[in-house]
């Protein structure tokens, strides 16, 4: 009983330094904090900074629209499905905006009060809804504009939330130490996993805060971001409604980083994520070996990473630049947005990528066949050509984009 009780005591001990340690990395730096989303199409950013959400033009690096005079932001502005609307946390407010995106005058659609300061959301698949996360969960359906259910589940505040593709499902992580899976129709939680830090300390266990999330866009898999400086991932194909538990020595536990694992992303095909962590380092994992394809250093603390629609670019942005990184690993960004915040590179930069896009935008014959296993560096510049030369419409722009940009990024090996 007596060391039972003092377990307890240890548990809530550590629970009460994770939040103090947590909470001035994400919460009280708020101001400075900077996050970005893809449009659905690649073609903008939305970019969050304090009270100011900028719409931009990826491709000519330059703002086209702007929302101002928001209370301070602590998440990311989301698109919704098709693209045309834009999710907005004003406070405790949720503001749902309509296009144009491109200049002119943005129309606020709705705005919904949320019962806390609103922390991250979710749109489902089909655009009709949206989940708001702060202590508790929030469901509203867009159509009415009511609120469908308000579900408290965690012992904390929850500090992500993403819908899986087949809209059946979402999943949150939090300061409790926790990733749920709940039912989305119902607000019921399907399962429940613990998350461990394996530690030298003379106690069996130590926890870790769940930092982020996302849904794999293909399957049953998902992957978060721990304190402790892991990228985890926790496949839901079944799942018991017991508790789970994964420690830093399970299947599917990458380590790139000392510090907390701030945001993650997966990849179109869903065959490989993004980490970046508070010291600014962005790892890629290869989920299917668990080999890690690349690390690079930022000057920013990330906030969040972002894969744009075909997967030939990641899009990364942070607070306040680091005074130092290691020189051995600096970032090659192709392009800095939003005064340096807002930094793109290409991950992994491979031959097998080039092909995967082109495959997934249907680029002309003549361009795949080009992609080879035999097609040589210099030969590169002529498929740059080709995709420049293609008559508009042919392919998205978003696309060609990524084109270019891997096959220049493969150039420069």
């Amino acid at each position: 009983m007596v060391l039972r009780r003092t377990m307890n005591i240890f548990k809530l001990f550590a629970l009460i330094v994770i939040w103090q340690t947590f909470i001035p990395s994400v919460v009280a730096q708020n101001a400075s904090l900077t996050f970005t989303a893809w449009s659905p199409d690649g073609i903008f950013l939305a970019v969050t900074s304090g009270s100011t959400v900028q719409i931009v033009d990826v491709a000519t690096s330059q703002p086209t629209n702007q929302l101002s005079d928001l209370s301070e932001q602590v998440t990311a502005s989301l698109w919704s499905p098709d693209g045309s609307r834009l999710a907005v946390a004003n406070g405790s407010t949720l503001e749902i905006w309509q296009q144009p995106w491109d200049g002119g005058l943005a129309s606020l659609e709705a705005r919904l009060q949320s019962t806390a300061y609103i922390r991250s959301m979710a749109w489902n698949p089909q655009g009709n809804q949206i989940a708001i996360a702060h202590d508790a969960v929030e469901v509203w359906n867009l159509g009415t504009r009511t609120q469908i259910y308000s579900v408290y589940a965690h012992n904390g505040f929850i500090t992500q939330i993403s819908w899986s593709p087949d809209g059946a499902r979402f999943a949150t992580t939090s300061v409790d130490r926790s990733v749920k899976v709940w039912d989305a129709a119902t607000g019921a939680i399907l399962s429940t996993m613990t998350v461990v830090q394996n530690s030298n300390l003379p106690v069996s266990e130590i926890f870790t805060v769940a930092t982020s999330v996302s849904w794999s866009p293909v399957n049953t898999e998902l992957v978060f971001g721990a304190e402790d400086g892991t990228t985890r991932l926790w496949n839901t194909a079944q799942l018991t409604g017991s508790e789970v538990r994964t420690s830093e020595n399970s299947p599917g536990v990458f380590r790139a980083n000392e510090e907390a694992v701030l945001a993650v992303d997966w990849n179109p095909t869903g065959t490989e994520v993004a980490a970046g962590a508070r010291d600014g380092i962005v790892s890629i994992w290869d989920t299917e070996t668990g080999d890690q394809l690349q690390t690079f250093q930022s000057d920013l603390s990330i906030n969040s990473v972002s894969y744009s629609p075909y997967g030939g670019r990641l899009a990364i942005s942070g607070s306040s630049p680091l005074s130092q990184v290691d020189t051995d690993l600096s970032i090659n960004a192709s392009q800095f947005l939003a005064n340096g915040a807002v930094q793109i590179v290409v991950p992994a930069p491979s031959l097998e990528r080039l092909q995967t896009i082109a495959d997934a935008c249907n680029a002309p014959i003549a361009i795949e066949q080009s992609l080879t296993a035999s097609i040589q560096a210099d030969q590169l510049a002529d498929v740059v050509a080709q995709v420049e030369a293609l008559p508009e419409n042919t392919i998205p722009p978003a696309c060609a984009a990524d084109l270019i940009a891997v096959a220049e990024a493969l150039q420069s090996q």
